[in-house]
């Protein structure tokens, strides 16, 4: 039987190399596999090195030792096939809406027809459609946000890779991007490695969650969620959860655990 795995992270350690006395052990000897159509998120205390765990990921950091593999090949720098949505929305002012989605399309010399057409499909996929031709500046932050993610659909990556999109909007906005997230990943199948410092967010979006413990970060825990879709954060299952990881969690920051007891 062939394997479904999508991503294979094996024995990858990153090592930050400055003076002697500044050298810093981010991570050491992570193993992660991610298969096919499996949306899988990073979570850990800050500093932890799970945006640069995403990063090597991508291609675009290196690794101190391991190899990280996408379908059996050698990731060795960023490529199509990988697409990362970051926090900042990254938008060019100058270009629309819809001449932002198609810019990676425009880089790979895809004809200008074929280029509007699966733009104008992503917009719609993100729910965007009517606003093709705003500008970045007449948008939302959250609306900005799902430009992004349409400009990382629209090239059809084979995993998208997403390093806490949501980390800067208001609460609302965020929580209704999750559940826009959750609709896209669901409808598409697309294979998604998520980073993000909430809990409660992994626990909503991802099939399996990652803990990763303080740095040099190794692998804490792994949890598969099972709950049914869409899930509800107030339902006693969701809550029971999230509770059970915050107290994993704490354990990996007991200076701040100390401090919140001591509030």
């Amino acid at each position: 039987m062939a394997s479904r795995a999508k991503i294979e992270i094996s024995r990858v350690s990153k090592v930050f190399d400055g003076s002697p006395r500044n050298r810093t052990a981010v991570f050491n000897d992570i193993s992660l596999t991610i298969d096919e159509g499996e949306f899988v998120s990073l979570v850990g205390p800050s500093g932890c090195g799970k945006s640069t765990l995403l990063l090597c990921v991508a291609g675009l950091e290196s690794r101190t030792s391991g190899e990280i593999r996408l379908e059996g090949k050698l990731i060795t720098k960023p490529g199509p096939e990988l697409a990362i949505v970051f926090q900042e929305y990254a938008l060019f002012p100058w270009r629309s809406v819809i001449r932002n989605v198609e810019y990676g399309l425009e880089a790979v010399g895809v004809p200008a027809r074929q280029r509007r057409e699966r733009g104008r499909a992503a917009l719609n996929l993100v729910g965007l459609g009517a606003f093709a031709e705003y500008w970045p500046h007449e948008l939302s932050g959250g609306m900005r946000q799902r430009v992004a993610i349409a400009r990382a659909l629209v090239i059809e990556p084979k995993v998208l890779l997403l390093d806490e999109p949501f980390g800067a909007l208001d609460a609302l906005t965020r929580s209704l991007l999750q559940k826009e997230l959750s609709r896209i990943c669901q409808a598409t199948g697309k294979t998604v490695l998520f980073v993000t410092h909430s809990i409660s967010e992994a626990i909503y979006l991802s099939d399996r969650i990652v803990l990763l413990s303080k740095r040099p970060a190794s692998i804490r825990l792994e949890v598969r969620t099972a709950l049914p879709r869409p899930r509800d954060p107030y339902d006693p299952e969701f809550v029971a959860l999230t509770e059970r990881l915050e107290r994993v969690l704490l354990e990996e920051v007991p200076e701040q655990a100390e401090t919140m007891v001591a509030a």
